[in-house]
């Protein structure tokens, strides 16, 4: 059991021919299953859809504009029935993934822990126009913000600047004067390490 995986509904994202397979496999987990004793909607009611996208897909690939929508209400009647069922079934199960499976369903996976963000790679201070400093580094996984810090050579205290993004362009800075930089990666976990520090002038 765990609280954080829950059945996949993106049945948009489907092919009509992967829908279809989909809503057969649900329909026949759910016939006769003991964990989902009275589903709803019912098989039967799913094998109508089934049936009737089939119906007006074949009546599509031959067919016009007209026949092309009807496929399309179909498909989105099909769609309805299977995003209630799922509904339906994760109220049976109450977080019990084995029963989610077993009435034909896909969960989302457990997610992975994230340990101690790594030391920044590719950190790079530049200035790319007069008074500028931007500072740089490949992104990071896990990292949900990015404190950069940068100071002028021989100040005692940095200058902190929280972003999300992995870039960010520091202005009106003293030109001809060198100005060091570094950058710390923060994410969930506590143990965070800072990039080297990088000085630059600024242009």
């Amino acid at each position: 059991m765990n609280r954080s995986q829950k059945i996949l509904v993106n049945f948009f994202r489907y092919s009509i021919a992967n829908l279809i397979s989909k809503a057969q496999t649900v329909m026949a987990s759910l016939t006769g299953n003991p964990d989902i004793p009275t589903p709803q909607p019912t098989p039967a009611q799913l094998q109508t859809g089934i049936t009737d996208l089939i119906t007006a897909k074949d009546a599509a690939e031959t067919g016009g504009k007209q026949a092309k929508e009807l496929r399309n209400q179909k498909r989105d009647i099909l769609i309805g029935l299977l995003k209630q069922e799922a509904a339906y079934v994760s109220m049976i199960a109450n977080n019990n993934v084995a029963v989610m499976l077993g009435a034909g369903f896909d969960v989302s996976k457990i997610p992975s822990p994230i340990g101690p963000l790594p030391k920044p790679e590719k950190f790079e201070v530049s200035s790319p126009q007069k008074s500028w400093l931007q500072l740089s580094l490949k992104r990071i996984k896990g990292a949900g913000n990015y404190q950069f810090e940068y100071k002028k050579v021989g100040d005692a205290e940095w200058t902190i600047v929280c972003s999300p993004k992995a870039k960010i362009i520091i202005t009106g800075l003293d030109s001809a004067a060198q100005y060091i930089g570094r950058v710390l990666p923060i994410g969930a976990n506590t143990d965070r390490t800072y990039s080297d520090e990088i000085t630059a002038v600024v242009i």
